[in-house]
């Protein structure tokens, strides 16, 4: 495949010369964009309108001048992205527009319709087979993206903590995808919870955006006491204190486990009952055992910690 060629401009305007905007039209142009057949066509111009109270985003004026030249040479331009998967002022269309108004993208102030690619709720998508796929084989794609006759990515790059930056591959894979895909594009990263460090206080349930996490309440217990024995890394949390649920997958109660498996995943029996080795004691009387990681006291307190 032959190498793109990158054109450059500097960001130093002098008085009565060329603008940004000016600039990058003739940025546009030198890169070929004329050498397009934009006639009658619908062209999407993939941006992002950036989040609400945030900044960093490519200004109004930019895409302006895109959709200005677009327009001079036929085409028939929208401004486009699709909705995001994740809580925040672009889940679905409706806020997702008023988050572009907020930020300066109008109709007036761009030229052009904004359109979000997939739809009111992130549902209007086209499976789009990948060729050779190896985690998406058919790609969920906004509708509005498919429509269109000729796509240009105009995009800003920021800093991502998985890929390093992210720019345009970016801004095409993953910003076109609807929040379907997005879902299926993210599958592979899952949450894990790490027993032997958790002692229930809760924190992570009450900050997920998905609420997603729960704490487990059996005995009707207050939530200071959920913080408490339902969190035990093995094994049960004794006769004082709610079973925690210690499945193989998290679901299955420790009852119900084979003997093979109680005996691998039971801690050592303490004065109140048996308990995980690295798990949240409840109880009336302080643990004598050192493998138990947090006490919680009759009043819902964490009255001792002994790290193991």
């Amino acid at each position: 495949m032959e190498k793109a060629k990158v054109y450059f401009t500097d960001f130093r305007t002098k008085a009565n010369g060329d603008g940004l905007p000016t600039k990058l039209k003739k940025l546009i142009r030198k890169a070929g964009i004329a050498d397009l057949d934009l006639e009658g066509k619908f062209v999407a111009i993939k941006m992002h309108f950036g989040e609400m109270g945030n900044i960093s985003y490519l200004r109004p004026n930019y895409a302006r001048a895109v959709v200005d030249v677009v327009k001079e040479l036929g085409g028939k331009p929208f401004l486009t992205d699709c909705n995001t998967l994740y809580p925040g002022s672009r889940k679905n269309a409706l806020e997702h527009l008023y988050c572009a108004w907020e930020n300066g993208f109008t109709p007036l102030t761009v030229g052009c319709p904004i359109l979000i690619g997939d739809g009111l709720k992130g549902t209007d998508d086209v499976e789009v087979p990948v060729e050779g796929g190896e985690y998406v084989e058919k790609a969920k794609i906004g509708r509005a993206v498919m429509d269109a006759d000729v796509f240009i990515s105009l995009n800003h790059f920021k800093g991502h903590e998985m890929t390093g930056f992210g720019g345009a591959i970016k801004n095409l894979g993953m910003g076109c995808g609807s929040r379907a895909g997005k879902m299926e594009m993210h599958s592979a990263g899952k949450p894990r919870v790490s027993e032997r460090k958790c002692i229930g206080f809760g924190a992570c349930a009450r900050i997920c955006a998905h609420s997603a996490i729960t704490i487990t309440d059996k005995n009707g217990t207050t939530t200071a006491d959920i913080a408490k024995g339902a969190k035990g890394d093995k094994g049960d949390t004794g006769a004082q204190g709610p079973q925690g649920e210690k499945g193989l997958d998290g679901t299955i109660t420790f009852e119900e486990l084979t003997p093979e498996q109680k005996e691998t995943l039971r801690g050592d029996a303490g004065p109140q009952g048996p308990r995980g080795d690295s798990g949240v004691y409840v109880g009336e009387t302080a643990p004598e055992n050192d493998q138990v990681l947090v006490w919680i006291n009759p009043n819902g307190e964490v009255s001792q910690t002994v790290i193991t």
